[in-house]
């Protein structure tokens, strides 16, 4: 599958280096400014041990991605109305809520620590038959990944 991640971070590193790493197509949406400071790779130390996945890095998406992983930090995303706004914007179906919760730092471009020895994912039920192989991928690389049938509780 084709991933864009917007929000390079701790969180959206941690993603996009797992999904990498299990082979997934992975590109990082940078502001045009920071494109030169990303090394085309994602490098990530678990408590488990080091990885270095290929990614790629680009300024605006230009082709089809099956999933985009917003992981910004950003007032719109400090509570849940967000959701409902995406949903406007780009369709109901189309936005599937998430939570993580895991401890990890971006401790310079592309370079991420897990701090935590969990990464736990919770999904939206509404996008569990199109992101079950998404899941199984991020579980193979240390996730706990749950699709959850109440959006409201689990944000």
């Amino acid at each position: 599958m084709k991933h864009a991640i917007l929000g390079a971070g701790a969180v959206g590193g941690l993603v996009g280096a797992v999904l990498a790493r299990e082979g997934e197509d992975v590109r990082l949406l940078v502001r045009p400014e920071n494109q030169s400071g990303y090394p085309g790779k994602l490098k990530l130390n678990t408590p488990n041990g080091a990885m270095e996945s290929p990614v790629r890095i680009e300024t605006k998406l230009t082709d089809d991605v099956d999933v985009l992983w917003v992981a910004v930090k950003i007032p719109l995303l400090n509570g849940i109305d967000h959701v409902d706004l995406l949903r406007v914007r780009f369709g109901h179906d189309n936005v599937v809520p998430a939570t993580i919760a895991v401890e990890a730092e971006r401790i310079a471009a592309g370079q991420v620590v897990q701090r935590s020895p969990f990464a736990r994912l919770a999904l939206s039920m509404l996008g569990q038959e199109r992101l079950a192989n998404v899941a199984d991928r991020l579980r193979h690389g240390g996730f706990n990944c749950e699709f959850q049938a109440d959006e409201k509780t689990m944000l």
